[in-house]
């Protein structure tokens, strides 16, 4: 088994090599030095475990294009985490709950065109978290088709665009979001229409408005 410890990281840096395949649940966790992981050129990691790096102090991460799955809660209560992208063609299909819970220094993130759900809690706590847009464009349509509760919970989010492809909100979806304008295809797969909402998906004052 090739993977990195915590021993590997030096000068706040662990350099990761390009034949480890995955990050092993709980492989960075409590790390309380900072630090960055930084791949090799060509890597061939293919997921990152459950908590392979909560509860510690990364700083900033460039996930492979490799990886189709991070685990739940790898970056949760990650105080440091201020940077999390994605190389080109991100192959990365799924993301699990929690995976950025209190990471209080995320102030912003693009999704990966493949990644089909935003689920339960994803950026619960990320307090300073303005940004959430998704990778969409002709060449890379965006695959998102659902929203589950409690996503944006505690965010800063004031604005956000969804993809034609969502075909379902939960029911608290847009939980702690307050003034904030949702904007959707005119031809969305969502039953909304232009309006101003007091309370929709458990969001306080939601304005919708479409989109060509």
């Amino acid at each position: 088994i090739n993977y990195p410890t915590t021993s590997d990281i030096c000068n706040n840096l662990v350099n990761v090599s390009s034949n480890t395949e995955y990050l092993v649940e709980s492989n960075f966790e409590g790390v309380e030095d900072k630090f960055t992981i930084n791949f090799e050129e060509n890597s061939k990691l293919n997921r990152m475990e459950d908590d392979s790096c909560s509860d510690s102090h990364i700083v900033s991460i460039n996930i492979p294009n490799s990886v189709t799955k991070i685990g739940e809660q790898v970056f949760s209560n990650c105080p440091m985490l201020s940077s999390v992208t994605f190389e080109n063609a991100s192959q990365l299909k799924e993301i699990g709950a929690q995976a950025f819970v209190n990471a209080t220094s995320l102030n912003k993130i693009i999704i990966p065109s493949e990644v089909e759900e935003l689920k339960m809690g994803l950026f619960n706590g990320c307090s300073k978290l303005s940004s959430v847009d998704f990778e969409n464009s002709n060449e890379r349509p965006s695959k998102i088709k659902r929203i589950e509760n409690f996503v944006f919970n505690s965010t800063i989010v004031k604005s956000l665009y969804l993809p034609k492809s969502v075909e379902m909100l939960s029911s608290y979806a847009l939980k702690g979001l307050t003034n904030i304008k949702l904007y959707i295809p005119r031809h969305s797969k969502l039953d909304l229409s232009e309006n101003e909402y007091v309370d929709l998906y458990g969001g306080k004052n939601i304005k919708v408005l479409y989109y060509e």
